[in-house]
């Protein structure tokens, strides 16, 4: 779930050819985060919820809409501001060569 279907969703919008590679990335992070983090929080208000008082499905929704209203605008906006660049950052200081190798394939194509 974390990894196709955002980049389905992303597809849906915008064409991968003519959109810019950043936009399109862009839009796969929105589309994992938008996913992911109710996910993870229906799992955390699961995991936390109070068994000892008794278990009432309202109390578990409740518990998971507070988690998401939490965690959804630190998420989003870590992952857009600071997790993917320095991910791309480090993926260009990692594989420099390889990328070098790559666009002279593609240039002499």
């Amino acid at each position: 779930m974390g990894s196709p279907l955002p980049f389905k969703l992303a597809s849906k919008i915008f064409d991968m050819k003519s959109t810019h590679h950043m936009i399109f990335e862009s839009a796969i992070i929105c589309a994992t985060v938008g996913l992911m983090c109710p996910a993870m929080s229906f799992l955390a208000a699961i995991f936390y919820y109070p068994f000892y008082e008794g278990f009432n499905v309202i109390t578990l929704l409740a518990n998971w809409l507070k988690l998401v209203c939490f965690n959804f605008p630190f998420a989003f906006f870590s992952q857009l501001s600071f997790i993917q660049p320095l991910v791309r950052t480090l993926f260009k200081l990692l594989f420099r060569k390889d990328i070098k190798k790559r666009e002279a394939e593609f240039a002499s194509q």
